[in-house]
């Protein structure tokens, strides 16, 4: 029942859901864009490498029961980019990862998808700690944490020549920020 829960939400102006084959036009977009991976610290990809990070998400979601929505906005039904929750094999806990489309980076919509990440890991999975795990050169996804009352914990490096400030936000820390929302 928790994977029928997540796989659809909303949230004022966004259809949140699992992403599907017909979503690869927008991936190739997003990930073949310079400044779109540069906040994510990698190359540009392909169409070819663009669908493997597709079929990845889809995956996540097969073997997990939650993961990475695509965003949709009900208005129009244009993706806007991706986010949710995030917990590949070797993590040390599960993530909340957002990328807003280009053209879609104003207006509060990665506030919009951070809070319904935290939702869904606090009241459907009962998460006890959710995290963010963010180079320390990209200030963008740092007010965001903040924006959502994520908390500086230490530096962690995942590999060799990356290291990221690790934040999160406790369970018990949740139901202070929801009020103010």
């Amino acid at each position: 029942m928790t994977r029928q829960m997540l796989m659809t939400r909303e949230t004022p102006r966004l259809r949140l859901r699992m992403p599907e084959e017909r979503d690869l036009d927008a991936f190739a977009e997003w990930f073949a864009d310079e400044e779109t991976m540069k906040w994510m610290q990698q190359p540009t990809l392909d169409r070819d490498e663009a669908w493997r990070v597709l079929a990845m998400m889809v995956g996540h979601w097969h073997l997990r029961g939650f993961g990475p929505w695509v965003l949709e906005e009900k208005s129009t039904g244009r993706l806007l980019g991706r986010g949710g929750l995030w917990f590949p094999e070797g993590w040390p806990g599960v993530e909340y990862i957002i990328l807003v489309s280009p053209t879609a980076r104003v207006g509060g919509l990665a506030t919009e998808v951070g809070r319904e990440a935290m939702r869904c890991a606090f009241e459907v999975l009962q998460l006890q700690e959710l995290f963010g795990f963010i180079a320390p050169w990209n200030k963008r996804s740092i007010a965001l944490a903040n924006t959502l009352g994520f908390d500086f914990r230490k530096t962690w490096q995942p590999q060799a020549g990356t290291m990221l400030n690790v934040y999160s936000v406790q369970r018990d820390d949740y139901p202070r920020l929801r009020d103010a929302w």
